[in-house]
């Protein structure tokens, strides 16, 4: 939400932050499963999509910061009050103990979206998986109740390769 356009630099070129979820999501064929989250994210690529082409054609067009920030805008003062509360909830910041501390503390969020986008996009990926697992293993209870061998070698198959696909996942986000 925050940083959609921001964009991310890798050694093959640049791509904006929203454009790497998109596409990553889309490469995998994964979408969202959770209504309210799918609702924000279909919202988010629409107005993004406004806010753009209103500026196209600007001569002096506006960075990812102007730009981003019309579209929180949007979000904060929306007539929809769930859906207001759910971005604010999203990209709301803590408390900040003192701005000394804080600017010292921290790395500047954009110099390190080349590391967590994508690792967020995998987290997103493993969820997925484990989502589709959860949902084999209760066919795989409804076919043995029913005596479907045949659905049963397919669903442990199918099984066995995204336990595969979850230890690849694991072992890119360093987790058991």
């Amino acid at each position: 939400m925050r940083y959609g356009l921001y964009q991310i630099h890798f050694d093959d070129g640049q791509m904006s932050v929203s454009r790497y979820i998109s596409n990553s999501l889309a490469q995998d064929d994964l979408e969202l499963h959770v209504p309210v989250l799918k609702n924000l994210y279909d919202i988010y690529y629409r107005v993004e999509a406004q806010v753009t082409e209103a500026h196209i054609r600007d001569e002096n067009f506006p960075d990812a910061d102007v730009l981003q920030e019309e579209i929180l805008h949007f979000f904060y003062n929306n007539l929809d009050p769930a859906l207001t509360a759910e971005v604010m909830g999203i990209t709301e910041i803590g408390p900040e103990l003192t701005v000394a501390v804080f600017n010292k503390s921290l790395v500047r969020q954009e110099n390190v979206l080349h590391l967590s986008v994508p690792k967020a996009v995998n987290v997103f990926k493993q969820r997925h998986v484990e989502y589709l697992c959860n949902s084999l293993i209760e066919d795989l209870g409804r076919a043995q109740a029913e005596g479907d061998s045949e659905a049963e070698g397919k669903i442990l198959l199918t099984l066995s390769q995204l336990s595969q696909v979850r230890a690849i996942l694991s072992k890119e986000l360093n987790r058991m």
